[in-house]
């Protein structure tokens, strides 16, 4: 295509000995002024010579592009597509004079003007996402589009001609209204008698100022006024306060939040919504549920009944312990039970077998679960309850609980604990005591 007939006639002319330009002028800027040669024409809309019979036709709002190449490279996205079995450009030849003032930077193989080129704006490759466009240099969405959910990855995701978003974003039709050319209409049969559209056209039977028109509406008879922004007065439709709603379709407007069905819809972050720990809010609903069986929604928040123990004020009750069960308290050896409520051993002390009481006691620790002497001390009776007693190396303990000093040596002295390992010994003269 151009990269063959271009190679042919740029061939032609350097065995001619003339220059390019006098037979090959494609990709050469052109004007009125500044025609084509020979085997090109002028692009007006683009300012680029063309060869002739090319049929670019690039929409006037389209940026300029130019792809002339002699070799190598992919069609560009303005350019006739190649014959067959010729589909790779590698390389590309700017045309002659460089970009035109229309498209003034080169990017890869075209001339863009990247003030409003959606793919190159502000820069080579710089794309505009889903539904934007480029204007002066920045990415912006498109006329009826909006960037609603506050994403730039999605684009202008949100067309403002829906229900959800009609005119602008967030702007919601209601029940029996719906978007029409950017803003909310009622359906056929139905009146917007209080002007606002986000409880929809409430009203089936005309309007009594910005109350439904009354139809003789019997208070017992669920859904008699329509939706649940109205309830029936003495035989008179009405529209609910602002903040309620008739959620059950009958009497008044029962509920602070918007309906779960007929029953009123929970707020899991308001403390207390549902009445007592029995209940929670079921988020998957919006209702407010019962506790399962054995459970309690003790702070009065959340999706969820939190404490299998009862309550302890607005936190979980403690489990009840056991004075005949080990280690009901936990595995501290600190901690024991006391009339089916846990406690914490006395100082020095501890509960080494799990169970009732802090049997070890001071200078006492746990062997396995029995009771045993910390290092250097001795137990000089049967009973660990008033812990080791006795401090091992000392004239009373010295070698072992028991083993006091103090006998008569040869040398007229007495023994005294001493030396490795502790014995008693007999001291050189003069005698300590």
């Amino acid at each position: 295509m151009v990269k063959a007939r271009g190679a042919a006639l740029l061939v032609t002319a350097l065995v001619a000995g003339c220059s390019a330009h006098d037979t090959f002028s494609v990709g050469r800027p052109c004007s009125a002024s500044e025609p084509c040669g020979p085997g090109a024409i002028c692009d007006e809309l683009r300012g680029v010579c063309v060869e002739s019979g090319d049929g670019i036709n690039t929409p006037p709002d389209a940026p300029p592009r130019f792809d002339v190449t002699l070799d190598g490279g992919p069609p560009l996205p303005d350019a006739p597509a190649d014959a067959p079995g010729d589909s790779t450009r590698d390389s590309f030849i700017a045309p002659d004079g460089g970009c035109p003032a229309s498209a003034p930077t080169q990017c890869g193989a075209v001339c863009v003007d990247i003030t409003s080129d959606d793919q190159h704006c502000n820069g080579c490759n710089k794309a505009c996402a889903a539904n934007q466009r480029c204007n002066n240099s920045t990415c912006g969405c498109r006329p009826n589009y909006d960037d609603c959910d506050n994403n730039a990855s999605n684009g202008c995701e949100a067309k403002l001609d829906s229900d959800q978003h009609c005119g602008a974003c967030g702007n919601s039709c209601g029940n029996g209204a719906s978007c029409s050319s950017g803003s909310c209409q009622c359906q056929s049969g139905r009146q917007n008698c209080d002007g606002t559209f986000s409880n929809g056209c409430e009203c089936t039977t005309g309007c009594d100022g910005s109350n439904c028109k009354a139809v003789g509406c019997n208070p017992s008879t669920a859904g008699a006024c329509g939706g649940s922004s109205s309830y029936c007065d003495n035989g008179t439709c009405r529209t609910c306060a602002a903040g309620f709603y008739n959620c059950d379709g009958t009497g008044g407007c029962e509920c602070m939040r918007p309906c779960a069905g007929q029953s009123c819809g929970c707020d899991p972050n308001v403390s207390g919504w549902c009445g007592s720990s029995s209940k929670y809010c079921n988020t998957s609903t919006n209702v407010c549920t019962n506790c399962p069986s054995g459970t309690q929604n003790c702070n009065l928040l959340g999706n969820s009944c939190e404490c299998s123990n009862g309550c302890s004020g607005t936190s979980c009750a403690p489990p009840p312990c056991s004075t005949t069960t080990a280690w009901s308290c936990g595995t501290s050896t600190l901690r024991y039970c006391s009339a089916g409520s846990c406690a914490t051993c006395a100082s020095g002390t501890r509960n080494c077998n799990g169970i009732l009481t802090c049997e070890c006691g001071p200078n006492t620790v746990c062997s396995g679960t029995s009771c045993a002497c910390a290092a250097g001390r001795c137990n000089n009776n049967s009973s660990f309850l008033d812990g080791c007693e006795g401090t091992l190396g000392t004239n009373q303990h010295c070698s072992a609980c028991g083993d006091a000093c103090g006998a008569q040596c040869a040398n007229g002295c007495r023994t005294l604990c001493s030396g490795t390992p502790k014995q008693c010994r007999c001291p050189q003269p003069p005698c300590p005591f």
